[in-house]
């Protein structure tokens, strides 16, 4: 079902979404934003129309809640690329977009002549995104949401420092999110550029690289001076001063507890005692 209103920022704009979890929610960013976004599913139909739950608990593919959630306001079509027929269909329909957000394995689409090197000339102004592992340049092993949060490091920082259990996954598919989410604004700048210079781009998203930027600290902390991050667990917010986020704090039961509050001078010079305290400043 779509309810795009004219009055929607992206109104107007069409975009061609190849079916895969990976790339859904930066195809519904879109959808949400008022863009025409068609899905192109294979006939069996994408692999997520079977998950579970299921409305009424009913096992049927137009059922599955998790779809329902990914392709609000989006409309579906159902090609083969791997016959001639569906494959020329898709070129006609790629003719007339705006955007494409595909997240399939590098060089799947090229050995079909259907990848973005194929219509980057006869189509200036169309916008590609690929959503893969490492980039198009790169390696794409089999990978999960979980293994991608692990490779990343952002499960490596949950959890606790004395490793009673072990690290924690975030919930709710954080490393496809967040990779969707560097593909949507990006998407938005591609299409502000477009308006000027007449021309599309190639917008190219690791889904491993998106996981590790949001490490923040303990990402700089290991690149500048090689400490490997600790499990962060509850963490005191006393905020401020901005610098107090960096410190935890443990009391006798072994939980945190924030720090007395100190004068913003006294504050600042208790964390340049941290050796690592200048390091990230040069950051």
């Amino acid at each position: 079902m779509t309810t795009t209103s004219p009055n929607s920022v992206l109104s107007g704009y069409r975009v061609i979404e190849l079916a895969s979890e990976r790339c859904a929610l930066a195809g519904k960013l879109m959808a949400d934003m008022g863009a025409e976004v068609i899905v192109v599913e294979p006939p069996e139909g994408c692999k997520t129309r079977l998950w579970e739950p299921f409305a009424d608990d009913v096992t049927d593919p137009e059922n599955s809640l998790h779809w329902w959630h990914y392709n609000t306001s989006k409309k579906s079509v159902a090609l083969d690329l791997d016959t001639d027929t569906d494959a020329q269909q898709f070129r006609s329909l790629i003719m007339t977009a705006d955007v494409v957000i595909e997240a399939e394995p590098p060089g799947r689409l090229e050995a079909l002549a259907l990848d973005w090197e194929q219509f980057r000339e006869i189509s200036s102004e169309l916008i590609w995104t690929s959503i893969t592992h490492h980039g198009r340049d790169g390696t794409d092993p089999p990978a999960t949401d979980l293994t991608l949060l692990a490779e990343g490091g952002p499960a490596w920082s949950c959890g606790f420092d004395d490793h009673e259990i072990p690290p924690v996954r975030g919930g709710g598919n954080q490393a496809f999110h967040t990779a969707c989410h560097y593909a949507g604004p990006s998407i938005l700048a591609a299409l502000m550029w477009r308006e000027d210079s007449g021309r599309g781009q190639l917008i190219d998203v690791s889904l491993l690289n998106s996981s590790n930027a949001t490490t923040e600290f303990n990402r700089k902390k290991f690149i500048i001076i090689r400490h490997l991050p600790e499990s962060d667990g509850p963490e005191c917010l006393d905020g401020g001063d901005g610098f107090s986020l960096l410190k935890r704090y443990k009391c006798r039961n072994e939980k945190r507890k924030p720090p007395k509050p100190h004068p913003p001078v006294r504050r600042l010079a208790h964390q340049q005692n941290d050796p690592g305290f200048p390091h990230l400043l040069m950051q």
